[in-house]
Protein backbone atom coordinates (compact mmCIF):
# COMPACT_ATOMS: atom_id res chain seq x y z
CA UNK A 1 0.00 0.00 0.00
CA UNK A 2 1.14 3.51 -0.68
CA UNK A 3 1.64 6.20 1.96
CA UNK A 4 3.98 7.08 4.78
CA UNK A 5 4.30 4.64 7.67
CA UNK A 6 2.57 7.20 9.90
CA UNK A 7 -0.37 7.53 7.49
CA UNK A 8 -0.69 3.78 7.10
CA UNK A 9 -0.57 3.20 10.88
CA UNK A 10 -3.32 5.78 11.36
CA UNK A 11 -5.41 4.09 8.66
CA UNK A 12 -4.81 0.66 10.26
CA UNK A 13 -5.94 1.98 13.64
CA UNK A 14 -9.09 3.53 12.18
CA UNK A 15 -9.88 0.34 10.27
CA UNK A 16 -9.47 -1.74 13.44
CA UNK A 17 -11.88 0.55 15.27
CA UNK A 18 -14.51 -0.27 12.64
CA UNK A 19 -14.40 -4.03 13.27
CA UNK A 20 -17.61 -5.03 15.10
CA UNK A 21 -17.38 -5.62 18.85
CA UNK A 22 -13.86 -4.18 19.24
CA UNK A 23 -13.15 -3.37 22.88
CA UNK A 24 -9.63 -1.93 22.57
CA UNK A 25 -7.05 -0.91 19.98
CA UNK A 26 -3.36 -0.29 20.62
CA UNK A 27 -0.50 0.52 18.31
CA UNK A 28 3.25 0.33 18.60
CA UNK A 29 5.04 2.61 16.15
CA UNK A 30 8.45 1.33 17.26
CA UNK A 31 7.56 -2.18 16.06
CA UNK A 32 5.09 -1.08 13.36
CA UNK A 33 2.27 -3.17 14.79
CA UNK A 34 -1.32 -2.59 15.87
CA UNK A 35 -3.62 -4.86 17.86
CA UNK A 36 -7.33 -4.94 18.54
CA UNK A 37 -9.30 -7.10 20.93
CA UNK A 38 -12.96 -7.99 20.56
CA UNK A 39 -15.40 -8.95 23.26
CA UNK A 40 -17.22 -12.23 23.62
CA UNK A 41 -20.41 -12.90 21.69
CA UNK A 42 -22.60 -15.88 20.91
CA UNK A 43 -20.34 -16.54 17.91
CA UNK A 44 -16.99 -16.33 19.65
CA UNK A 45 -15.21 -16.03 23.00
CA UNK A 46 -13.39 -13.01 21.53
CA UNK A 47 -10.61 -12.45 19.03
CA UNK A 48 -7.19 -10.84 18.76
CA UNK A 49 -6.53 -8.95 15.55
CA UNK A 50 -2.89 -8.18 14.78
CA UNK A 51 -1.64 -5.91 12.01
CA UNK A 52 2.02 -5.73 10.99
CA UNK A 53 3.43 -3.07 8.66
CA UNK A 54 6.59 -3.82 6.65
CA UNK A 55 8.10 -0.85 4.77
CA UNK A 56 9.04 -1.79 1.20
CA UNK A 57 10.44 1.55 0.02
CA UNK A 58 9.95 5.28 0.40
CA UNK A 59 6.17 5.26 0.24
CA UNK A 60 5.34 1.57 -0.08
CA UNK A 61 4.38 -0.80 2.73
CA UNK A 62 3.24 -4.39 2.96
CA UNK A 63 0.51 -4.93 5.54
CA UNK A 64 -0.51 -8.21 7.12
CA UNK A 65 -3.68 -8.62 9.18
CA UNK A 66 -4.36 -11.77 11.21
CA UNK A 67 -7.40 -12.48 13.37
CA UNK A 68 -7.46 -15.40 15.79
CA UNK A 69 -9.52 -16.59 18.72
CA UNK A 70 -8.36 -15.41 22.16
CA UNK A 71 -8.61 -18.91 23.57
CA UNK A 72 -6.40 -21.58 21.98
CA UNK A 73 -9.05 -24.14 22.99
CA UNK A 74 -11.68 -22.65 20.68
CA UNK A 75 -12.68 -25.10 17.98
CA UNK A 76 -15.27 -23.07 16.01
CA UNK A 77 -15.43 -19.33 15.50
CA UNK A 78 -18.46 -19.29 13.17
CA UNK A 79 -16.54 -17.25 10.59
CA UNK A 80 -15.72 -14.35 12.94
CA UNK A 81 -11.99 -14.27 12.15
CA UNK A 82 -12.68 -14.17 8.43
CA UNK A 83 -15.32 -11.46 8.98
CA UNK A 84 -12.90 -9.40 11.10
CA UNK A 85 -10.20 -9.40 8.41
CA UNK A 86 -12.74 -8.68 5.64
CA UNK A 87 -14.15 -5.70 7.60
CA UNK A 88 -10.64 -4.39 8.32
CA UNK A 89 -9.57 -4.80 4.68
CA UNK A 90 -12.67 -3.03 3.34
CA UNK A 91 -12.12 -0.08 5.71
CA UNK A 92 -8.39 0.06 4.88
CA UNK A 93 -9.24 0.35 1.20
CA UNK A 94 -11.50 3.33 1.97
CA UNK A 95 -8.86 4.96 4.19
CA UNK A 96 -6.12 4.56 1.59
CA UNK A 97 -8.29 5.92 -1.21
CA UNK A 98 -8.68 9.09 0.83
CA UNK A 99 -4.87 9.29 1.20
CA UNK A 100 -4.43 9.09 -2.56
CA UNK A 101 -6.79 12.02 -3.25
CA UNK A 102 -5.08 15.38 -3.70
CA UNK A 103 -5.91 17.84 -0.92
Amino acid sequence: MEGTVKQIMAACRQALLDVPNVTSVSDDMANLTARALTGASWRSSGEEIDVRISPQGDSQCRIQCVSRCKSPKTIFDYGKNFENVETWQRRMSEELKSLAKPH
